[in-house]
């Protein structure tokens, strides 16, 4: 067997694992934590189901950053799931990126035109995260990123010990 077939099984498995089978979507948004840094609402500290599930739900780094967010590498994630799906789901939005570019002369200018021009039409959403991860856009280097909201994980560990 060559190498080319020994990488793109595991690859294949992966995806099959990332898109399910339903295709079931989620693109519902947490409610907006009124731009206050580090404030954080019930809903966006609640888990919520990510197996199978897709969202079109992706966020300006910029404005998310200025709300506590921070940029990660997937793969540090010691879910292991996540950090595939996540990482297969940058990988795979940076070949589309890169042939939209080819397309159009330009890249998507914003996170929803990133969504609406991309990935809709597309009907691909991308594999949902857990309630402290979300995707983000940065419309500077123009790139697919997973951000971080670490107040989301201190608040759900808040409300979990006043139980």
């Amino acid at each position: 067997m060559s190498a080319r077939r020994c990488w793109s099984l595991p690859l294949a498995a992966t995806l099959a694992l990332v898109v399910g089978c339903d295709g079931g979507t989620s693109s519902k948004k947490p409610a907006a934590a009124g731009g206050k840094k580090g404030a954080v609402t019930a809903e966006e500290a609640q888990p919520r189901d990510i197996l199978n599930k897709t969202t079109f739900d992706v966020r300006s780094v910029a404005q998310e950053t200025q709300k506590g967010a921070r940029v990660i590498d997937p793969t540090t994630n010691p879910n292991m799931y996540v950090a595939q799906t996540a990482r297969l789901a940058v990988m795979t939005t940076k070949h589309n990126l890169d042939i939209y570019q080819a397309a159009n002369g330009d890249y998507p200018k914003t996170a929803q035109e990133l969504v609406d021009n991309l990935l809709k039409p597309e009907g691909q959403g991308l594999p949902a995260l857990p309630y402290y991860l979300e995707y983000g856009y940065d419309e500077t280097e123009h790139k697919l990123v997973i951000l971080e909201y670490p107040e989301r994980k201190k608040e759900r560990e808040r409300r979990r010990d006043a139980e």
